[in-house]
C-alpha cells in the first residue's frame, strides 16, 4: 500500500474516531462540577472546548461504541490507547494576518512517547527549535506542530500559535478575558465550551459593517443573527446526557438585564425566521402531487417545530439560557450521519478551495510586485550555459516575506545540489496545498508550461506580451497531487493544448483553482469544455473569451 493511500486511510479513520468520540462525549452523567482551568489560554484566545475522553469511554453508556477499534488506532498512530486520553482542550483565537490560530492540549494518564507516534503523522526526526523548545511538524494540510510539554501533556498548535500557547502555560503569563472568565466558570458534563466575546469584537464590527454595506446580499440568517453578537459578553455550553432537565445547557451572558431581554427577543426572532426559511425552501421543492413528498414535508415541519421548542431561549437577570433534553437516538443514527456526510465533505472541500485560493492570491501579488521591480515575471534561474538551476518559486521568495530563506540558496548551484537540496524541506506555507496530500517539499502550484502559454520558457515574460489579456490568461494553477514537483526544482506542468485537461482534472475533486494574470483566482470545474480551457491557457491565442464562460 502506498504512503499516500495509507495517509488517506489514516485520516479517514481518524475522522471516524473523532465522530465517534464526539457522539460518545455526552454519554456520561455529571458527577460534579469541575473548574474550567485557565492554563494555556493566551491573552488573545476567544474560545476553548474541554472534552473528558477517558471518563466518557469508561461509561456504560459507551459500551456499544467501537472502543477496541479506537484504542487500536490510537496505539498504532499516537502510541497510547484512546482510554488513556484524559482530556482534550481545544483553544481558538480570532484569525490574524498569518491565518487561523488553533491549539489542542492533550493530557494523558500515561507517559507520552514520541518514538511511538506514526512517522506518517509527525516528523520526529527533524525537531524545530522554538525559543529553546523542541517542536515537531505535523503532517496536516494546515501548518501545525507538536510539543511535549511534560511527560503526560502534549500540545498541538498551528505553527503561528504554538509559541503563544506555550507562553500561556507559564505561571507569570498575562491573562486575557478568556482566562479571567475561566477562573470564574465551572464546567459540568463531558463536553464544555467557553467563549469570550471581547477578543471577537473587531470581527463582529466587520460583520456589522458588511451587513450595513451589503444588506440583502447577505444570507437571511446572517442578517437576523448579526445583532445578537453585539449583545453577548460570554457563552458557556455544557452537555450532560443523563440530566433530566438540562442535558444541554447554553448560558449566554449579557451586559445587563435590559440587554438580556433584547437578546432573548432577537434570538427567538432569528430562530423563527430560520425555521420559516428552511420550510419555505423545502416546500418550494416539494412535488405536491406526490403523497410521500407531501408527508415528508409534514414530517419536516413537525421536526422543525420540535427543534424550535427545544431551543427556545429563557431570560433571567443578565442571563439567557437555552437548555433541554434532546433525543440523541435520531442524531446518532447511521441514516442521519449518512445524510449529513456529503454536506460535511462539501463544506470541507469549499474551505480547502478557499484556503488554496488565498495561497494563489499571495503568489499572484508577489508576481505582480516582481514585475513592478524587475519589469518581468519571475522565471527559473539559469547558469551561464542556460541550464535551469532553481525554480521561479525560489526567485519569488523575497516577495512573499522569505528574503532570508532566499539568501540561503546557492544561486550558482542546481536545486538538487548537496547544499540546496537541504533547503527543500523549508517550503513556505504558501506553496503547500491545504488538502492535497503530497510528499514533503512537493507542491501542486505550477505554471502551465507550453509554447503558446504565459510561461513558454525558463525566462520570465513581460505583461505586454500577454496579447489575450491578463484577465483571460492562466498564470499559475493547481495540478493533481500525483504530478506535484519539488518546489525548488525548475519544473512545471507541461500542457498539451490538444488534451489540456491531462494532469489537471481528476475524478476525486470537482475542479481546481487557477490564478489569472490579473491576480484574480477562479475555480475551473470538471465540466469545463476543452476549447474554453485552451483559450484561457494560451497567452497569444487570439481567442475571444469572456470571464462568464469559465
Amino acid at each position: 500500500m502506498s504512503t499516500q493511500i495509507r495517509k488517506t486511510h489514516s485520516l479517514a479513520f481518524a475522522g471516524a474516531i473523532c465522530c465517534f468520540l464526539v457522539s460518545a462525549l455526552p454519554a456520561v452523567a455529571q458527577e460534579s462540577e469541575k473548574p474550567f482551568g485557565n492554563a494555556f489560554l493566551p491573552p488573545d484566545a476567544a474560545a476553548t472546548v474541554v472534552m473528558r475522553v477517558s471518563e466518557t469511554l469508561a461509561s456504560p453508556k459507551a459500551e456499544l461504541y467501537p472502543i477496541e477499534i479506537a484504542n487500536a488506532w490510537c496505539v498504532q498512530n499516537i502510541g497510547v490507547p484512546a482510554e488513556s486520553i484524559e482530556t482534550v482542550q481545544v483553544i481558538a483565537a480570532p484569525p490574524g494576518p498569518t491565518g487561523p490560530m488553533f491549539a489542542a492540549v492533550i493530557r494523558l494518564k500515561q507517559a507520552f512517547e514520541l518514538s511511538k507516534v506514526s512517522p506518517e503523522m509527525v516528523n520526529a526526526n527533524e525537531p524545530v527549535d522554538l525559543d529553546g523548545r523542541s517542536c515537531y511538524r505535523i503532517n496536516t494540510p494546515l501548518p501545525a506542530m507538536l510539543h511535549e510539554y511534560d511527560s503526560k501533556t502534549v500540545v498541538l498548535a498551528t505553527t503561528n500559535y504554538m509559541d503563544t500557547v506555550l507562553r500561556a502555560g507559564t505561571d507569570d503569563r498575562e491573562r486575557g478575558p478568556l482566562a479571567t472568565l475561566a477562573d470564574e466558570t465551572m464546567t459540568s458534563g463531558q463536553l464544555s465550551l467557553l467563549v469570550s466575546m471581547e477578543p471577537l469584537r473587531p470581527l463582529i464590527s466587520n460583520l456589522e459593517t458588511m451587513a450595513f454595506e451589503q444588506g440583502s446580499a447577505l444570507p437571511v440568517p446572517v442578517l437576523t443573527f448579526a445583532p445578537v453578537l453585539k449583545l453577548v459578553d460570554a457563552l458557556v455550553l455544557s452537555i450532560d446526557i443523563e440530566s433530566d432537565t438540562a442535558a444541554q445547557r447554553l448560558q449566554i451572558l449579557a451586559r445587563d438585564v435590559s440587554t438580556a431581554e433584547e437578546l432573548e427577543r432577537t434570538l427567538m426572532k432569528g430562530i423563527m425566521t430560520t425555521r420559516d426559511m428552511v420550510l419555505e425552501m423545502s416546500n418550494a421543492e416539494t412535488n405536491q402531487d406526490d403523497p410521500i413528498a407531501v408527508a415528508s414535508q409534514q414530517y419536516m415541519k413537525r421536526i422543525a417545530n420540535y427543534m424550535v421548542e427545544a431551543v427556545a431561549p429563557k431570560q433571567s437577570g443578565r442571563e439567557v439560557v437555552i437548555e433541554g433534553v434532546m433525543n440523541y437516538n435520531m442524531a446518532s443514527s447511521g441514516a442521519l450521519v449518512g445524510m449529513l456526510l456529503p454536506a460535511i465533505q462539501s463544506a470541507q472541500g469549499a474551505a480547502a478551495r478557499t484556503s488554496s485560493a488565498n495561497n494563489l492570491k499571495q503568489i499572484g501579488l508577489a508576481m505582480h510586485n516582481h514585475h513592478l521591480v524587475h519589469h518581468e515575471l519571475p522565471g527559473n534561474t539559469s547558469d551561464r550555459n542556460e541550464k535551469p538551476m532553481l525554480s521561479w518559486r525560489v526567485k519569488l521568495l523575497p516577495f512573499i516575506g522569505e528574503k532570508a530563506l532566499y539568501h540561503r540558496f546557492h544561486q550558482d548551484e542546481p536545486w538538487d545540489s548537496e547544499h540546496n537540496i537541504k533547503l527543500m524541506k523549508l517550503m513556505p506555507d504558501v506553496y503547500r496545498h491545504p488538502a492535497l496530500v503530497t510528499e514533503p517539499g512537493m507542491t501542486v502550484y505550477q505554471r502551465p508550461r507550453g509554447a503558446k502559454l504565459i510561461m513558454n520558457s525558463d525566462h520570465g515574460r513581460h505583461f505586454r506580451e500577454i496579447l489575450d489579456g491578463l484577465s483571460n490568461t492562466v498564470m499559475v494553477l493547481e495540478t493533481r497531487s500525483d504530478v506535484a514537483v519539488a518546489w525548488t526544482q525548475p519544473k512545471d506542468v507541461s500542457v498539451n493544448l490538444d488534451t489540456p485537461k491531462t494532469n489537471l482534472f481528476d475524478a476525486k475533486r470537482l475542479g481546481f483553482n487557477a490564478l489569472m494574470g490579473d491576480g484574480a483566482v477562479i475555480f475551473l470545474k470538471n465540466d469545463l469544455n476543452n476549447m474554453t480551457l485552451k483559450s484561457i491557457l494560451t497567452a497569444q491565442g487570439g481567442e475571444t473569451v469572456k470571464r462568464s464562460d469559465f
